[in-house]
């Protein structure tokens, strides 16, 4: 399949080093000319000034050029294209709401250029990066408005955690695809077929809406329980000398409803993702007036 990456940072990156890994044809496209330059050395110093995740520069200068390409220019591309990923960045407001704009700017952009394809087979337009819960909606509106034909809107939230998006785009505990019609599922599942029916990889397929929402609550629930532990049991251990940590990390997490993951004490907890994304989550909800 030919596959357009728009957005080239943690997320897309690897997703398009991945992609390419498994056959595809994929252009990665980037405004940025100094980070696609870089990229186009395949050198793994200048890639990983960038983008610094174990494995990802060998599959770089692996696929390189056969069937993984690099691009500032999406209109050379863009014809005959079967998906287009979007995986830009999305850092919070000061209010706690995401701020859009770089989404909106290639939204518009992609829709100019679509709305002139001479070719009019069906595209796939599928959100990667983290966005507000209606964004899809919000996309699927503008594609309109511009003028598109033949188009599909989709919502693909990813899952990665940093050291670990290689091996997590290759073997992700489960792929989450929202869309709105059989067309459009049935080419993400072309795109994806090695995780279809994998016996270890849930395959889950339901609305936009509930795709953006897993991914709220997957990082505000992993965020909870490092908090959980950071709050109650340091606090215990600090409470009585007695206390050992380790047995009751053990203790508690032995029963097969609560999760090990998260079970340490540490300073704190964030990470690029877990603050903003639940300062959003709130920031829907009481807007919403939930």
């Amino acid at each position: 399949m030919k596959v357009v990456v728009v957005g080239t940072g943690f997320v897309g990156l690897p997703h398009a080093a991945v992609l390419s890994e498994y056959g595809h044809e994929v252009y990665a496209n980037d405004i940025d000319e100094a980070r696609i330059a870089a990229y186009q050395t395949g050198d793994r110093d200048e890639i990983e000034r960038y983008v610094n995740e174990p494995g990802l520069a060998a599959i770089i200068e692996e696929t390189m050029d056969r069937y993984l390409f690099f691009t500032t220019d999406l209109s050379q591309v863009i014809e005959g294209t079967d998906l287009i990923f979007l995986c830009l960045p999305t850092p919070p407001k000061r209010d706690g709401s995401t701020d859009l704009s770089m989404y909106m700017n290639a939204a518009h952009g992609l829709a100019d250029l679509l709305a002139q394809r001479k070719q009019k087979n069906r595209v796939v337009l599928v959100n990667k990066s983290t966005v507000p819960i209606g964004t899809a909606r919000l996309l699927q509106q503008i594609m309109t408005e511009h003028g598109v034909e033949n188009f599909g809107v989709a919502s693909n939230p990813e899952f990665l955690a940093q050291g670990n998006a290689v091996d997590g785009s290759r073997r992700p505990d489960r792929v989450v695809i929202g869309a709105d019609t059989q067309a459009d599922f049935e080419i993400l599942r072309r795109v994806y077929s090695q995780f279809v029916n994998h016996v270890r990889i849930r395959y889950l397929e339901t609305t936009p809406e509930t795709a953006e929402a897993i991914k709220y609550m997957a990082n505000t629930l992993l965020l909870t329980y490092i908090s959980f532990w950071n709050g109650v049991g340091a606090r215990l251990g600090e409470t009585n000398a007695n206390i050992r940590m380790e047995d009751l990390k053990i203790g508690v997490t032995s029963d097969d409803r609560i999760s090990t993951w998260g079970s340490y004490v540490s300073n704190g907890a964030g990470g690029s993702c877990f603050g903003k994304d639940i300062q959003s989550l709130i920031y829907q909800l009481n807007r919403a007036g939930r």
